[in-house]
């Protein structure tokens, strides 16, 4: 979502200027806006540029991938000279008419990877694959058909 579409769900609570509602002001989230750009940069830096196809941004992947080797304890894994499992992911759509996006991502997808937040396994083995913890609801299935095996 964009400003103006914060701008939108802010008009719906229908205040007067300066009045206080349930949703952040647009300047707040701007701010952390600002906040979160500053602490990615620190962390894993990118970079906006234009291109013939518009706005795009560029990232290190192999800051991206240590860093996240590192966060769910797989990289002293691959430092004794064992691989790990990873997916990597390509998504595009088209939205309207000239308007378009690519993705790219990276899944963690060994078993032996752990959960960052709690310390535990990421994943157990069950009778239809390999089941991820998810914050949603529903659970994750990931199929060793669709992996990359040993990147």
């Amino acid at each position: 979502m964009n400003y103006s579409g914060a701008d939108a769900l802010l008009s719906v609570e229908g205040l007067e200027r300066y009045q206080r509602g349930i949703l952040p002001s647009r300047s707040s989230i701007q701010r952390a806006s600002y906040d979160l750009n500053d602490f990615g940069q620190d962390l894993i830096p990118f970079e906006m540029k234009e291109c013939h196809l518009g706005e795009c941004y560029s990232f290190e992947y192999e800051k991206i991938i240590r860093f996240l080797l590192k966060t769910f304890q797989l990289y002293e894994i691959i430092a004794q000279g064992e691989s790990v499992e990873l997916y990597f992911t390509l998504d595009g759509a088209k939205l309207c008419k000239g308007i378009q996006h690519l993705t790219a991502g990276v899944k963690i997808t060994d078993a032996r990877a752990v959960d960052p937040k709690d310390g535990t396994a990421l994943c157990s083995e069950g009778v239809f694959g390999r089941i991820f913890k998810s914050s949603k609801p529903q659970l994750l299935l990931c199929y060793e058909v669709f992996a990359w095996h040993r990147l």
